[in-house]
């Protein structure tokens, strides 16, 4: 993967939790040079988030495939007013092929193995 070897998952630590993406996930947005991911942080714990980053960022992470790692530049946690989370990817990927990367987490997660 081009940049810092990052992918986005969405898993956090690797536990199995009982949220989905939609739970978790507020909404997905397509910005100019990637897409943004908003966070329930009811849902979402920010230790999560970073955890389930740096898999990505070691590789540990198959949510993606090669060719849509290769495609992300980066990817960041970014921490709003109020502790709203949201993660922000960039590079050539939509918010499509993030939704489905976050579904096949959720898969994962309710087989007790996750991607992260």
């Amino acid at each position: 993967m081009s940049g810092n070897n990052m992918g986005s998952c969405g898993c956090g630590s690797g536990k199995a939790k009982k949220t989905t993406p939609k739970e978790a996930v507020v909404d997905i947005k397509n910005l100019e040079n990637g897409v943004l991911v908003e966070l329930n942080a009811e849902e979402v714990t920010k230790s999560d988030m970073e955890k389930s980053i740096e898999n990505c960022n070691t590789g540990k992470c198959d949510c993606l495939n090669d060719s849509q790692k290769a495609r992300i530049k980066s990817i960041s946690l970014k921490e709003g007013d109020f502790g709203s989370l949201s993660v922000e990817i960039e590079g050539d990927i939509d918010k499509e092929e993030i939704k489905q990367a976050m579904e096949k987490a959720a898969k994962n997660q309710k087989k007790g193995s996750c991607c992260c």
